[in-house]
């Protein structure tokens, strides 16, 4: 069990110190943390377009991606996307579990969820694609099967 009393969210100072050791960049997240996909267009707009931009204002550089809130498949939508075009972003992540490869959407890049408990062995299998390979391997048999 992790005692999380001792953690304090990041200040705009924090991350304007870490951005400039040129090793982290930091893009949007929503301005209140919501889901967009149920939002209107104008809660999508104040929703993704101010979070990129307050990113953009406070770092004084162009951020160019976006996490979605929760991020996964019924969270977001093209509507969502649209914003983001408009904002110049040119990648969003979602949570939808999986490695990307040349044919992956942008604006809906997979993550792969990497936990303090896994080994360095199964870190391994889950960054080196393999999994994604068999996935489809196992796809493609049971579809010559039917």
């Amino acid at each position: 069990h992790v005692d999380f009393s001792q953690f304090q969210m990041m200040s705009w100072d924090d991350a304007r110190s870490l951005f400039a050791g040129g090793l982290i960049d930091f893009g949007g997240h929503t301005v209140n943390h919501q889901i967009v996909e149920p939002l209107n267009d104008d809660e999508l707009e104040t929703e993704i377009g101010g979070s990129v931009e307050e990113v953009r204002r406070q770092t004084k550089s162009f951020s160019s991606t976006f996490a979605y809130t929760n991020g996964t498949t019924t969270d977001f939508d093209e509507r969502a996307e649209r914003v983001l075009r408009d904002h110049q972003v040119l990648a969003a992540v979602s949570t939808i579990d999986g490695i990307n490869d040349s044919s992956a959407p942008p604006y809906a890049l997979r993550r792969i969820t990497i936990g303090s408990g896994m080994s360095i062995e199964e870190f391994r299998v889950r960054t080196s694609g393999a999994i994604e390979v068999a996935k489809r391997m196992v796809r493609g048999n049971s579809l010559r099967m039917r």
